[in-house]
Protein backbone atom coordinates (compact mmCIF):
# COMPACT_ATOMS: atom_id res chain seq x y z
CA UNK A 1 0.00 0.00 0.00
CA UNK A 2 1.31 3.45 -0.90
CA UNK A 3 2.19 5.44 2.19
CA UNK A 4 2.34 9.16 1.47
CA UNK A 5 4.68 10.33 4.24
CA UNK A 6 6.94 13.26 3.52
CA UNK A 7 10.21 13.52 5.41
CA UNK A 8 12.06 16.78 5.92
CA UNK A 9 15.01 17.89 8.05
CA UNK A 10 14.95 21.24 9.85
CA UNK A 11 17.92 22.98 11.48
CA UNK A 12 17.20 25.46 14.31
CA UNK A 13 19.41 27.92 16.17
CA UNK A 14 19.32 28.62 19.90
CA UNK A 15 16.47 31.13 19.48
CA UNK A 16 14.22 28.64 17.71
CA UNK A 17 14.75 30.20 14.28
CA UNK A 18 14.96 27.78 11.39
CA UNK A 19 18.35 28.03 9.67
CA UNK A 20 17.71 25.62 6.84
CA UNK A 21 15.29 22.96 5.66
CA UNK A 22 15.69 20.18 3.12
CA UNK A 23 13.58 17.22 2.04
CA UNK A 24 14.46 13.78 3.30
CA UNK A 25 16.74 12.77 6.14
CA UNK A 26 20.30 14.13 6.37
CA UNK A 27 22.23 12.52 3.55
CA UNK A 28 25.32 14.40 2.38
CA UNK A 29 27.80 14.97 5.18
CA UNK A 30 28.95 18.24 3.62
CA UNK A 31 25.45 19.70 3.68
CA UNK A 32 24.85 18.41 7.19
CA UNK A 33 28.10 19.89 8.52
CA UNK A 34 27.40 23.26 6.92
CA UNK A 35 24.06 23.80 8.64
CA UNK A 36 24.46 21.75 11.82
CA UNK A 37 27.48 23.88 12.78
CA UNK A 38 25.18 26.78 13.67
CA UNK A 39 22.28 24.66 14.93
CA UNK A 40 21.32 23.68 18.47
CA UNK A 41 18.44 21.42 17.42
CA UNK A 42 17.78 19.29 14.36
CA UNK A 43 14.25 18.03 13.74
CA UNK A 44 13.36 15.31 11.25
CA UNK A 45 9.66 15.62 10.43
CA UNK A 46 7.51 12.73 9.20
CA UNK A 47 4.33 14.27 7.78
CA UNK A 48 1.48 12.11 6.51
CA UNK A 49 -2.06 12.83 5.46
CA UNK A 50 -3.37 11.98 8.92
CA UNK A 51 -0.19 11.73 10.97
CA UNK A 52 2.81 13.69 12.13
CA UNK A 53 5.85 12.67 14.14
CA UNK A 54 9.21 14.24 14.77
CA UNK A 55 12.68 13.05 15.73
CA UNK A 56 14.48 15.74 17.73
CA UNK A 57 18.29 15.60 17.76
CA UNK A 58 20.43 17.59 20.18
CA UNK A 59 24.14 17.56 20.91
CA UNK A 60 25.34 15.57 23.89
CA UNK A 61 28.42 16.35 26.00
CA UNK A 62 30.64 14.66 23.39
CA UNK A 63 29.30 16.72 20.49
CA UNK A 64 27.23 13.91 18.98
CA UNK A 65 23.76 14.55 17.58
CA UNK A 66 21.51 12.21 19.57
CA UNK A 67 17.78 11.56 19.82
CA UNK A 68 15.19 9.33 21.43
CA UNK A 69 16.95 8.32 24.62
CA UNK A 70 15.25 5.22 25.98
CA UNK A 71 15.95 2.34 28.31
CA UNK A 72 15.75 -1.34 27.45
CA UNK A 73 16.93 -4.54 29.10
CA UNK A 74 20.53 -3.73 28.17
CA UNK A 75 20.51 -0.21 29.56
CA UNK A 76 20.20 3.18 27.87
CA UNK A 77 20.32 3.56 24.09
CA UNK A 78 19.65 6.39 21.67
CA UNK A 79 19.70 7.21 17.96
CA UNK A 80 22.74 9.08 16.69
CA UNK A 81 23.41 10.98 13.45
CA UNK A 82 26.74 9.52 12.36
CA UNK A 83 29.04 10.25 9.45
CA UNK A 84 30.22 7.29 7.38
CA UNK A 85 32.59 8.42 4.65
CA UNK A 86 30.65 11.17 2.83
CA UNK A 87 27.14 10.23 3.99
CA UNK A 88 25.11 10.59 7.17
CA UNK A 89 23.36 7.66 8.82
CA UNK A 90 21.14 7.24 11.88
CA UNK A 91 22.49 4.45 14.08
CA UNK A 92 21.44 3.13 17.48
CA UNK A 93 24.14 3.29 20.11
CA UNK A 94 24.50 2.48 23.79
CA UNK A 95 24.70 5.34 26.28
CA UNK A 96 26.41 4.84 29.62
CA UNK A 97 24.19 5.40 32.64
CA UNK A 98 26.01 8.46 33.96
CA UNK A 99 25.73 10.25 30.64
CA UNK A 100 22.09 9.25 30.24
CA UNK A 101 21.23 10.51 33.71
CA UNK A 102 23.04 13.78 32.97
CA UNK A 103 20.91 14.24 29.83
CA UNK A 104 17.75 13.44 31.78
CA UNK A 105 18.57 15.82 34.64
CA UNK A 106 19.20 18.67 32.23
CA UNK A 107 16.02 18.01 30.27
CA UNK A 108 13.93 17.70 33.44
CA UNK A 109 15.21 21.08 34.61
CA UNK A 110 14.44 22.64 31.22
CA UNK A 111 10.97 21.04 31.11
CA UNK A 112 9.66 21.85 34.58
CA UNK A 113 7.63 24.90 33.60
CA UNK A 114 6.04 23.04 30.67
CA UNK A 115 5.29 20.10 32.97
CA UNK A 116 3.59 22.39 35.50
CA UNK A 117 1.47 23.86 32.70
CA UNK A 118 0.51 20.37 31.48
CA UNK A 119 -1.24 19.64 34.78
CA UNK A 120 -4.78 20.86 35.44
CA UNK A 121 -5.50 21.12 39.17
CA UNK A 122 -8.95 21.07 40.73
CA UNK A 123 -10.10 24.45 42.05
CA UNK A 124 -11.78 25.31 45.33
CA UNK A 125 -14.82 26.91 43.67
CA UNK A 126 -15.71 23.65 41.90
CA UNK A 127 -16.54 22.01 45.22
CA UNK A 128 -19.90 23.82 45.12
CA UNK A 129 -20.96 22.26 41.80
CA UNK A 130 -24.58 21.14 42.20
CA UNK A 131 -23.81 17.76 40.62
CA UNK A 132 -20.78 17.14 42.81
CA UNK A 133 -18.28 17.52 39.98
CA UNK A 134 -15.46 18.95 42.11
CA UNK A 135 -13.04 18.03 39.30
CA UNK A 136 -14.46 20.40 36.63
CA UNK A 137 -11.28 22.47 36.36
CA UNK A 138 -9.32 19.28 35.71
CA UNK A 139 -11.70 18.17 32.95
CA UNK A 140 -10.98 19.17 29.34
CA UNK A 141 -13.39 17.22 27.19
CA UNK A 142 -13.47 13.70 25.82
CA UNK A 143 -9.89 12.42 25.77
CA UNK A 144 -7.40 10.28 27.66
CA UNK A 145 -6.30 11.40 31.13
CA UNK A 146 -4.03 10.54 33.99
CA UNK A 147 -5.84 11.41 37.21
CA UNK A 148 -3.83 12.57 40.22
CA UNK A 149 -5.60 10.94 43.16
CA UNK A 150 -4.95 11.24 46.88
CA UNK A 151 -7.03 10.41 49.96
CA UNK A 152 -9.97 9.28 47.83
CA UNK A 153 -10.20 12.49 45.79
CA UNK A 154 -9.05 13.75 42.41
CA UNK A 155 -6.52 16.54 42.95
CA UNK A 156 -5.89 17.20 39.27
CA UNK A 157 -5.32 15.62 35.89
CA UNK A 158 -2.88 15.35 33.02
CA UNK A 159 -5.02 15.81 29.90
CA UNK A 160 -3.74 13.54 27.13
CA UNK A 161 -1.95 11.33 29.63
CA UNK A 162 1.81 11.23 29.96
CA UNK A 163 2.65 10.44 26.34
CA UNK A 164 0.26 12.81 24.58
CA UNK A 165 0.98 15.75 26.89
CA UNK A 166 4.68 15.92 26.03
CA UNK A 167 5.83 19.43 25.24
CA UNK A 168 9.12 20.73 23.88
CA UNK A 169 12.37 19.10 22.81
CA UNK A 170 12.49 16.39 25.43
CA UNK A 171 12.59 12.59 25.48
CA UNK A 172 9.82 10.59 27.13
CA UNK A 173 11.90 9.50 30.11
CA UNK A 174 12.72 13.11 30.99
CA UNK A 175 9.15 14.29 30.40
CA UNK A 176 7.69 11.67 32.71
CA UNK A 177 10.18 12.58 35.45
CA UNK A 178 9.40 16.28 35.01
CA UNK A 179 5.66 15.58 35.34
CA UNK A 180 6.19 13.53 38.49
CA UNK A 181 8.37 16.26 39.99
CA UNK A 182 5.73 18.88 39.16
CA UNK A 183 3.03 16.75 40.80
CA UNK A 184 5.10 16.23 43.95
CA UNK A 185 5.60 19.99 44.31
CA UNK A 186 1.89 20.30 45.02
CA UNK A 187 0.62 16.86 46.04
CA UNK A 188 3.58 15.38 47.89
CA UNK A 189 4.66 11.81 47.26
CA UNK A 190 1.68 9.79 48.52
CA UNK A 191 -0.59 9.86 45.47
CA UNK A 192 -1.77 7.59 42.65
CA UNK A 193 -1.80 8.20 38.88
CA UNK A 194 -4.83 6.50 37.36
CA UNK A 195 -5.64 6.06 33.68
CA UNK A 196 -9.06 7.42 32.78
CA UNK A 197 -11.19 8.60 29.87
CA UNK A 198 -13.38 11.67 29.72
CA UNK A 199 -16.96 11.66 28.45
CA UNK A 200 -19.59 14.34 28.87
CA UNK A 201 -18.27 16.10 31.97
CA UNK A 202 -17.31 12.92 33.81
CA UNK A 203 -14.26 10.72 34.25
CA UNK A 204 -14.37 6.97 33.69
CA UNK A 205 -11.54 4.86 35.06
CA UNK A 206 -9.80 2.55 32.61
CA UNK A 207 -9.22 -0.32 35.05
CA UNK A 208 -11.64 -1.75 37.58
CA UNK A 209 -8.85 -2.42 40.11
CA UNK A 210 -8.29 1.34 40.38
CA UNK A 211 -11.83 1.90 41.68
CA UNK A 212 -10.60 1.35 45.25
CA UNK A 213 -8.86 4.74 45.17
CA UNK A 214 -12.01 6.77 44.40
CA UNK A 215 -15.76 6.82 44.98
CA UNK A 216 -17.14 5.23 41.82
CA UNK A 217 -20.25 3.68 40.35
CA UNK A 218 -19.69 0.54 38.26
CA UNK A 219 -22.33 -0.49 35.74
CA UNK A 220 -22.66 -2.19 32.35
CA UNK A 221 -23.81 -0.51 29.15
CA UNK A 222 -24.29 -1.87 25.62
CA UNK A 223 -21.07 -1.95 23.61
CA UNK A 224 -22.16 -0.48 20.29
CA UNK A 225 -18.80 -1.11 18.60
CA UNK A 226 -18.07 -4.71 19.58
CA UNK A 227 -21.44 -5.95 20.77
CA UNK A 228 -22.27 -7.31 24.20
CA UNK A 229 -21.75 -5.19 27.28
CA UNK A 230 -19.07 -2.72 28.36
CA UNK A 231 -18.31 -1.95 32.00
CA UNK A 232 -18.27 1.74 32.93
CA UNK A 233 -16.37 2.80 36.06
CA UNK A 234 -17.75 6.29 36.62
CA UNK A 235 -16.10 8.62 39.14
CA UNK A 236 -18.73 10.11 41.43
Amino acid sequence: MYNDVRISTNYYDGNGNRIYRHLGKPRKASTFNKYSEKATTIEIWHTGVHSFSVEIFKKDSQGRWVCNLKKNNDGFVCDCLTKKQTLMHIVTMKVDEDQAEAIIRQEVEESMEAARNAISWCKEEDKDDEDGRYWLSAYHGAQVYRLIVKDGKILGSIPGGIHNSICGNVNMISWERALLAAIEEKAGSDYHLLKADGSGTYFFLRYEEDAKYLHTEIYDVPDLQHGGLHTNIEVK
